[in-house]
């Protein structure tokens, strides 16, 4: 669903940016230049939101980069559009009720509920 919408915007020439929250996470391990600049991006699609490792590591600082990424775009009101597989509670038990409150407040949640695009199952 988040890749068809992006798909759309980009086609409607409102370009938005893809990644893998797990490829954010290598990302500010690797590059923490290129992580501030991605939070910067005006329009951002971030998929697998859960798959992703908690900490990162970061010149042996331990870093946050999916909370940071929300709170830096929440604080910016950038948007963003996110897919997961994570319920309700498990959002609240894996990044806390206030990045639970935060995407509460700034998303509309659409629970698919169908056979999976993927597996059909």
């Amino acid at each position: 669903m988040g890749k068809a919408i992006a798909e759309l915007l980009n086609n409607l020439g409102y370009p938005m940016r893809s990644i893998t929250a797990r490829d954010i996470a290598n990302l500010v391990a690797i590059d923490p230049e290129a992580f501030n600049t991605l939070k910067r991006e005006n329009k951002l699609y971030i998929d697998e939101v859960g798959r992703e490792p908690l900490v990162a590591k970061n010149y042996g600082n331990d870093k946050n980069p999916f909370i940071e990424m929300l709170e830096f775009r929440y604080d910016k009101q950038l948007f963003t559009v996110l897919t997961a597989n994570l319920t309700d509670e498990e959002i609240v038990d894996r990044y806390g009720p206030y990045i639970d409150e935060r995407i509460a407040e700034n998303f509309e949640k659409i629970n698919y509920e169908n056979k999976s695009y993927r597996t059909g199952r």
